[in-house]
């Protein structure tokens, strides 16, 4: 794929944020590349109506051209107690689908469509199913998980189908972008403890499937794959369904955006560093954009933070990124000095 500075080429028509989107997917020229960034806020503690307007209000500000919709609430889990028993886990797969992270989800999904009044083009945020129970009941309760199998895998099957059922919730309503999100490319090594011990076991029989389930349900829509973590192998996601490839390509231990390129030849999302990002100069932002679009060049490739950023992210460099996309670009204004 050939590469180059320029975020805007001359012989393509202006397009609308869908076209751009579906352009960039289907590795299509574009009239400039799409751009995406997004942080928490904090919204597990807001009603639906709350989280929806914080939404709003972030993309009339900043107008990215994706809007992530934050998936922040959780699942129903024991406020008594961490995990005693099977009976415990159990418990969180039987509640899985009146959990807030599914029920005030789509309230708050609902809100945010109704105030947008398609004004945005919008991604909704889904766990890998694992991660959604391990990120709710605490990691140190991996040993608990891993002491009732079945149970933990049980739950797992119905988080999963109430996943797949909000997956069909969001196709029904008119959302029709998956941002998929997994630990399941993370090495062993990465980990400690019993992490380390079943990493296998706990990839092959509690990740895997799952997401595969879930990523098939999502068929018809465009699946986003989120690798998330650090020391990434990325072989173990060949039998993962997407259209969108995304990963932290400038963290340590993670494949760089050119060796991605070589990995798939589907659309590629990132490029910059939400690590460093709000230690950097508006100098060394467009630095940093004008080297991902130089790295992965103008087709195929959606520019974007690898992760989230900060909640105390500046927001003359959320506008520096996100105006990235336009008249000047970070490459010309790098040579002109604008």
């Amino acid at each position: 794929m050939k590469s180059s500075h320029a975020m805007k080429p001359s012989h393509v028509l202006p397009m609308s944020v869908r076209e751009r989107f579906d352009s960039a997917v289907a590795g299509l020229p574009v009239d400039r590349l799409p751009v995406t960034a997004w942080l928490h806020f904090g919204s597990e503690h807001l009603p639906p109506s709350d989280t929806a307007a914080v939404h709003r209000q972030f993309a009339e500000h900043y107008q990215p051209d994706l809007l992530k919709i934050h998936a922040d609430y959780r699942l129903l889990v024991s406020h008594q107690h961490d995990l005693r028993s099977a009976d415990d886990i159990a418990a969180i797969g039987l509640s899985a689908g009146d959990s807030p992270c599914f029920v005030a989800q789509k309230q708050c999904i609902s809100a945010l469509l109704a105030s947008d009044k398609g004004k945005s083009l919008m991604m909704e945020t889904v766990f890998s199913p694992f991660q959604n129970l391990l990120r709710n009941v605490g990691a140190d309760q991996l040993t608990a998980l891993l002491s009732h199998p079945q149970a933990t895998h049980d739950t797992l099957v119905r988080i999963t189908e109430a996943t797949c059922d909000h997956l069909r919730w969001l196709r029904a309503n008119g959302i029709d972008i998956c941002f998929f999100a997994t630990h399941g490319a993370i090495a062993a090594e990465r980990y400690s403890g019993p992490a380390q011990q079943w990493h296998a076991f706990i990839v092959e029989q509690w990740i895997q499937p799952f997401d595969r389930q879930v990523l098939a349900e999502a068929d018809g829509m465009t699946r986003i794959l989120h690798a998330h973590g650090q020391g990434l192998v990325m072989d173990t996601l060949r039998n993962y369904a997407f259209e969108v490839l995304h990963v932290s390509t400038e963290l340590p231990g993670n494949p760089t955006l050119a060796a991605l390129r070589q990995w798939t030849d589907r659309c590629v999302m990132g490029g910059i560093n939400e690590a460093d990002f709000t230690g950097l100069s508006l100098a060394g932002l467009d630095e940093r954009i004008a080297h991902a679009v130089s790295t992965a060049g103008q087709q195929g490739f959606i520019l974007a933070p690898g992760c989230s950023l900060p909640s105390h992210t500046p927001g003359r460099l959320l506008h520096r990124l996100l105006k990235s996309q336009n008249h000047s670009t970070a490459h010309e204004r790098l040579v002109t000095g604008i």
